[in-house]
């Protein structure tokens, strides 16, 4: 399994980090640091897991600046999870652009992750509509997390 490894993209008023891999111990805060008046980017995408050990050095990363403003994207279902059940994973004023929703199929039992994206697809403070998505045999597919646990952070705020 691949360890964590990211890229940082500096631009004038913000800082983009792309995350891969899993979230462990090796997630080092020395490596990621950002000027404390830019903006924070996070693109999710590439996360595959992330472990207690990943949580508490998050946390850590999170709470080093608190004056920054953090802004996420293409979240996989681990960190949505983590969002849902770990208070203080992300900060209350953190904006989540867009997220993953896991499908299932019954009939073929097809797995689908689909990307749910902020004004397109859901709004802060509301539950989605929840997208219709059919299967490589063209049959609906279900969710598969319950909407009130996964889509709780849209509801509650962050």
């Amino acid at each position: 399994m691949p360890k964590f490894s990211f890229k940082k993209v500096e631009e004038l008023t913000f800082v983009t980090f792309y995350f891969e891999g899993i979230i462990d111990e090796s997630f080092s805060l020395s490596n990621l640091k950002s000027h404390p008046n830019k903006a924070v980017k996070v693109d999710c995408q590439k996360i595959t897991s992330i472990n207690s050990m990943g949580i508490r050095n998050w946390i850590l990363w999170i709470n080093s600046n608190p004056k920054v403003k953090y802004t996420f994207t293409n979240c996989p279902v681990c960190i949505i999870e983590q969002i849902n059940a770990v208070k203080g994973f992300i900060p209350s004023k953190s904006i989540i652009e867009s997220f993953d929703v896991p499908y299932f199929s019954e009939t073929t039992g097809e797995e689908k992750h689909v990307l749910y994206e902020l004004k397109k697809d859901f709004r802060p403070g509301k539950n989605p509509t929840i997208k219709s998505v059919k299967d490589s045999t063209g049959m609906k597919m279900e969710l598969d997390v319950a909407p009130q646990k996964y889509f709780k952070f849209l509801v509650k705020g962050i």
